[in-house]
């Protein structure tokens, strides 16, 4: 069994730790808070048809977001008013293991249920612009605050898996599934356009859409195991259906694209159901070099597109793998890692997604066990301090800094750690 319970409040400004705003009635500051509850309780029994486990679990979460100016009292924008999303659950796993197969099914049902309180905006006329603002923010408001804020979701998720041990040194399985997910809290009740999408960061303002339906994803995945005395080698592919994706897509909302406008230069993006598809291929490898040394690997490729329109999914990782060799000898353990990622240019053309060049990173690290209770670490990342910029990562909004505004962040430099683990 367990409980948890959370309670945050924090205040997110433009002017603390950044260039100050070139006027006061450009200050900004967010204030915003959290509540969140979370249980569960399963048990385990073995029988003689196999392994089971039952359980039931929930969550509960309400969120609000209040913008103000500090310098002018009468500015307040309601991003979020008590935006309430509770789940419950109950499941069940089923797992087998007869001869040479292995079986296991599971199956979970999810209700979600979610609601927001009324919006509202005041915004002072301080000049035309402000004025429009206004005007619009109310618009939108009375939009949001008219539409069917009170949504329940259903939600089955479900899994079929079976292996089977060809032999000492194979295995092959194969699996299938279900997977849903009920829109978040941004994606329903976001009703002014901003860039408060929980993680995106992509510099585009994005607006909300409380009729929603959840995603619900169909999976399959094949894959095998082989090894010997000296190697190893794990591939495995994986497609995925998925109906009523969410993702932004530009909104067709006149108002919201005139707010938008004004404070980015850009259009909004509306979250909308698509939908989609998404695969590709694993494959991890090893080879016993020497008693001492190992070579290990792993190459991911996944690929996705929409299949309601013609246009690749948002923000997908490259080609990329991983190979590195490491040294092992008593108390001593030290490896050497080259991380590459090939060029993204299958981008998503809906929001102008930039493709991004390959790189290539070099890490290495080592460990001496002293004592049985005392080790030695010394890491180095990025050995050659290359740059470089991920493809899943963000983009700049501060101004008057390295980086420019609107450009997508650079990865970590040259980073050196040492460390001391003690243990009693």
């Amino acid at each position: 069994a367990r409980l948890n319970r959370s309670d945050v409040f924090h205040i997110m400004d433009n002017f603390g730790i950044r260039t100050l705003p070139a006027t006061p009635m450009d200050y900004r500051a967010t204030e915003a808070s959290g509540d969140g509850q979370r249980w569960g309780v399963a048990a385990t029994a073995t029988l003689a048809l196999g392994d089971w486990q039952f359980g039931l679990d929930g969550e509960r979460d309400e969120h609000s977001a209040t913008i103000t100016n500090p310098n002018v009292a009468a500015f307040r924008i309601e991003n979020f008013n008590s935006a309430i999303r509770d789940l419950n659950g109950i499941f069940g796993q089923w797992n087998r293991r007869q001869g040479r197969l292995d079986i296991e099914a599971g199956l979970r049902l999810n209700r979600v249920d979610t609601a927001s309180g009324p919006v509202g905006a005041s915004i002072p006329a301080m000049n035309p612009t402000m004025q429009m603002m206004g005007m619009n923010a109310m618009q939108l408001a009375a939009a949001f605050n008219a539409s069917q804020l009170a949504r329940t979701f259903e939600d089955v998720d479900a899994v079929f898996k079976i292996g089977s041990n060809l032999g000492e040194t194979r295995n092959l399985y194969f699996e299938i599934g279900q997977k849903s997910r009920a829109p978040s809290y941004q994606e329903l009740y976001l009703w002014l356009p901003l860039e408060a999408t929980g993680g995106l960061a992509d510099g585009r303002s994005y607006i909300g859409n409380p009729a929603l339906a959840p995603e619900v994803s169909r999976e399959i995945n094949i894959g095998s195991n082989w090894q010997n005395r000296r190697a190893w080698i794990a591939p495995q592919v994986f497609y995925k259906d998925i109906v009523d994706y969410i993702q932004g897509t530009p909104s067709a909302d006149p108002v919201a694209n005139m707010v938008a406008t004004m404070m980015t230069g850009r259009p909004a993006l509306e979250f909308a159901n698509t939908d989609a598809e998404i695969y590709g291929l694993d494959l991890a490898f090893g080879y016993y070099l020497t008693d001492r040394l190992t070579l290990t690997g792993v190459v991911t490729h996944v690929s996705g597109r929409r299949t309601d329109v013609s246009d690749n999914l948002y923000r997908l990782a490259p080609l990329n793998g991983r190979v590195a060799i490491a040294y092992a000898d008593g108390p001593w353990n030290a490896s050497v890692e080259l991380v590459a990622f090939a060029a993204q240019n299958r981008t998503a053309s809906y929001n102008d997604e930039l493709p991004t060049a390959g790189y290539g990173i070099l890490n290495a690290s080592m460990q001496w066990q002293v004592r049985d209770n005392l080790m030695l670490t010394a890491t180095a990342a990025n050995l050659l301090d290359k740059r470089y910029q991920d493809h899943l990562d963000g983009f700049n909004r501060v101004s008057a800094v390295d980086v420019a505004q609107g450009q997508r962040l650079f990865g970590l430099g040259r980073n050196v750690a040492l460390g001391l683990r003690l243990s009693w």
